[in-house]
C-alpha cells in the first residue's frame, strides 16, 4: 500500500468521526488516521496524499453540536465562524473526498458502512500492519452525544442563514457511497 492509497478520515467536527472509528475498530480490529484538519492530506506542494474518507452530516446538528460541547453559542462572532468553517470544509470536500459517508447511515447501518468502505478501499489484510491496531482511549473530555449536554440548543441557530451550508451538504451527499 503505497502513501497515496493510505485512507485518512477527514470531517467537520461533530460529524460521526469518531463513531466511525470505533466501529471499524470492532469490525477489523485497526484505526484510519483522521482529523479535521486539511494540512494532514496535502504536502507544501497541494498534491494529495491520501485517499479521503468523509462523513456528511446536517449542518444543523454538527454546528449546534459543536456549539454545545465549546460553551454554547458565546460571542458574536462563534456562530458565524463555524457556520464559515462548515462551508469552506464541505466545499473543499466536494471536491477532494474518494469516499463520502451519509451520517444517517451509519447510524443506522454502522457495520454495512464500514464493510462496503473496507470493500471499495480493496485494503489487502496481510497489509494491517499499516494501521494503528492499539485501543484508543477518548479524550477524557470526550462527549459521545452533545444532545446530553444543558447547552445544547439547535433552536437558537434558527436566526442563523444556514442555505449555504445546505447547499454543500447537499452537494456532498450527491457523491455518498450506496451502502
Amino acid at each position: 500500500m503505497t502513501p497515496g492509497t493510505v485512507p485518512h478520515l477527514l470531517t467537520y467536527p461533530r460529524s460521526g468521526m469518531h463513531f466511525f472509528d470505533d466501529t471499524l475498530y470492532e469490525i477489523e480490529n485497526i484505526h484510519f488516521s483522521k482529523s479535521h484538519f486539511l494540512d494532514e492530506v496535502f504536502d507544501k506542494d497541494n498534491n494529495k496524499q491520501r485517499i479521503i474518507i468523509t462523513i456528511a452530516r446536517d449542518p444543523l446538528d454538527s454546528i449546534s453540536s459543536y456549539l454545545a460541547t465549546h460553551g454554547g453559542i458565546g460571542d458574536e462572532f462563534l456562530v458565524p465562524q463555524r457556520i464559515t468553517d462548515y462551508i469552506f470544509m464541505y466545499a473543499f470536500l466536494c471536491e477532494n473526498a474518494d469516499y463520502v459517508v451519509d451520517f444517517n447511515d451509519l447510524v443506522a447501518y454502522p457495520e454495512p458502512v464500514i464493510k462496503k468502505i473496507l470493500s471499495l478501499l480493496n485494503i489487502d489484510k496481510s497489509k494491517y500492519n499499516l494501521f494503528d491496531r492499539e485501543k484508543i482511549e477518548k479524550h477524557k473530555n470526550y462527549i459521545p452525544s452533545s444532545r446530553v449536554l444543558p447547552i445544547y440548543n439547535r433552536d437558537k441557530l434558527y436566526n442563523f442563514n444556514l442555505d449555504l451550508c445546505y447547499y454543500y451538504y447537499h452537494k456532498l451527499l450527491e457523491k455518498k457511497t450506496i451502502i
